[in-house]
This record gives C-alpha cells, sequence and structure tokens, in this order.
C-alpha cells in the first residue's frame, strides 16, 4: 500500500545504528573486573610481574582507580592512574583505561583532552609491554574486553596495541563470558568499521567467536546476542549458520528485550538479508506497544531493517510512523 512505499521510501538511507553494550553489560564488567584481579593473582602469576606477592597491593589500586572514577574528574583519574602506574598489573591497566574511556567518550572536548595527555599514551604502551610478557591463556578475557571497548569507545586506532590483543583474544575466545565476548566483537566490529587494516586484523576474532557462540549459544541472553548480530553485520560478515543458531535461540526471548536491542537486531537482519519470518514477527509484535518509548533512531533503524528484507508488518509501520511523527526527529 501507499503508507508501506512512502515509509520504506523515507528511510531507506536508515544510518546503521551505532549499538552500544548494554549498561547492565558495563555493570557486570565492574564486577568482574574485582574478580580478575584476584584470579590474575592466583592463576596468572606473570601479571604481577613488577612486585612479587603483592596482591593485595592491586586490590588497593583498583579501588583506588574505581573510586577516583566515581567522582566524575577525568584530570583527578588521569592523576590517580599516573602516580600507580609503576605498581600497576594488566587487570589495574586495563580497569585504568576502561574507566578512563568511560569519562570520555559521551564528551568530543574529553576526548580530545584525554587522547592528547601524556599519561594515556604511557597507560596504552604499559598495556602494551605487560601483554606481551604473557602467553594467550594468562591474559584475562576482562581485561582484552575492555581494552578492545576502551578504544572502540574513544575511537581510537593504535595498530601495534590492537593486533596484539587481538592475537591473544582469538586464541582464548572459550575463556570469555558471553558479555565479555559480545563487547569485544563490537569494538571489533566499530574499530574495523573505521579502519580496512583494523578489519582484516580482527578475522580470527570473528571466526573463532562463531564457532564457539554456536557451540554455547544457551549461554547466550538475548541483549549479548544482539550486539553479536550487530558486529557480524556492521563488519559485513554474513554468517548464515551463526545467524540461524543466534536467530533460534533468540525467539523465545524476544519478550525481555528493550527498544534498543529490538533495533539493534532488526537492522543487523536487514544488513545481512537475513530473512526469519516468525522471528521478525514476533519481534514487531514485542516493539507495537512500546513504540512511544524508541528513540527516533531505533524507530527508523527497525522499518530500514524490515525493508530491507521485504517484511512489511502493517500494524507495526502504522505504529512507527505515528510514534515517529510525534517525536523530535532533530535530536
Amino acid at each position: 500500500s501507499s503508507w508501506c512505499v512512502q515509509t520504506r521510501f523515507l528511510y531507506s538511507g536508515a544510518l546503521p545504528f551505532t549499538a552500544r553494550p548494554h549498561s547492565s553489560l558495563w555493570r557486570s564488567s565492574q564486577m568482574t573486573s574485582k574478580r580478575c584481579v584476584a584470579q590474575s593473582s592466583r592463576s596468572n602469576p606473570n601479571c604481577d610481574r613488577r612486585t612479587p606477592g603483592a596482591s593485595s597491593s592491586y586490590h588497593q589500586i583498583n579501588s583506588k582507580i574505581i573510586k577516583s572514577f566515581e567522582k566524575g574528574d577525568l584530570d583527578g583519574l588521569l592523576a590517580t592512574i599516573a602516580s600507580h602506574i609503576p605498581q600497576m598489573n594488566l587487570v589495574n591497566l586495563t580497569t585504568g583505561l576502561h574507566r578512563l574511556a568511560k569519562l570520555a567518550a559521551p564528551s568530543p572536548q574529553r576526548q580530545a583532552h584525554l587522547k592528547g595527555h601524556h599519561v594515556f599514551q604511557h597507560l596504552l604502551n604499559s598495556i602494551s609491554v605487560a601483554l606481551d610478557t604473557l602467553r594467550p591463556g594468562e591474559v584475562p578475557a576482562q581485561s582484552l574486553s575492555n581494552v578492545a571497548w576502551s578504544l572502540a569507545s574513544l575511537g581510537f586506532i593504535t595498530d601495534e596495541l590492537i593486533n596484539k590483543m587481538v592475537v591473544k583474544a582469538a586464541s582464548s575466545v572459550s575463556s570469555f563470558h558471553s558479555f565479555e565476548l559480545s563487547t569485544l566483537l563490537w569494538a571489533c566490529a566499530k574499530l574495523g568499521a573505521m579502519n580496512d587494516d583494523i578489519a582484516r586484523c580482527t578475522k580470527p576474532v570473528f571466526d573463532m567467536a562463531a564457532t564457539h557462540i554456536m557451540a554455547h549459544v544457551n549461554d547466550f541472553p538475548f541483549r549479548c546476542l544482539a550486539n553479536v548480530l550487530w558486529a557480524f553485520a556492521t563488519s559485513k560478515r554474513f554468517h548464515s549458520r551463526l545467524f540461524r543458531c543466534v536467530v533460534s535461540q533468540m525467539l523465545p526471548q524476544v519478550h525481555v528485550a528493550n527498544s534498543q536491542e529490538l533495533a539493534n537486531t532488526t537492522w543487523a537482519l536487514g544488513k545481512a538479508s537475513y530473512r526469519n519470518e516468525p522471528f521478525l514477527q514476533r519481534v514487531a509484535d514485542h516493539a507495537l506497544p512500546h513504540l512511544a518509548d524508541f528513540k527516533p533512531q531505533e524507530l527508523s533503524n527497525m522499518i530500514w531493517g524490515f525493508g530491507c528484507i521485504g517484511f512489511f508488518p502493517e500494524e507495526f509501520f502504522l505504529g512507527a510512523s505515528a510514534a515517529l511523527q510525534s517525536k523530535d526527529l532533530t535530536t
């Protein structure tokens, strides 16, 4: 019908949705950082390469980093990190990087300040050196995920560090929890979209992750699988068996998805030209009562994704068009 054609025309050029790992995944990473500090001391002695027997000091350093971060002062956090870098292990270093990125990423001004700061470069160099001293199985998965997320969130390309991170991650994918792996893939996709060399470099991570996810898909909640699909679609790695496996796992979980997760998923399926009508219909039905809660970008990307694969649920499209008309599309 005419409304359908008009809506498809209006949103056929929708920009790829810049998905971000769900906030609950980031909260999980905060809790995991404490676990990683302890594990790095017990099972990865090389992580504590500077001061043998000082595992309690690593816990104290991590606590100081987190307390400084919670104050929201970027320069204060940089000062805290600078004063402890010589005593830090890998978990401390990557926790510091993660918290710096968390503070700076939302603000272009803060990003520019951080990227030009000598402590930031010193921190990156220290992480690179720490990775050199560890075998792949000795590097905590959360540390690798933190490095990838931080660099991607800041849009900061450093070939040497990313290459080292990819090598360690690809050889230890099985050690990643679902939120760690989905965040790693999100970051690799975003970094790869900025740089073709990085896109080629990250191929082993995607290849190993696909095999692991298909074998352990039951361990992944909807929000992690949404990020997985977005990452593979963004990196133009259209793995049909993986998509089929993931969508089958997501089908009975659609009712728990929020607007961002639905938008990420629909955009990814459209980008990959992957059509599973029962799943798409359930996504549309679940979204319909909540369209007022969707951001304009989320709605436009759902419309774009559905349109790419020729799926036009009339009730959803009418509701989405009405919701868009009621929103401020300039923000």
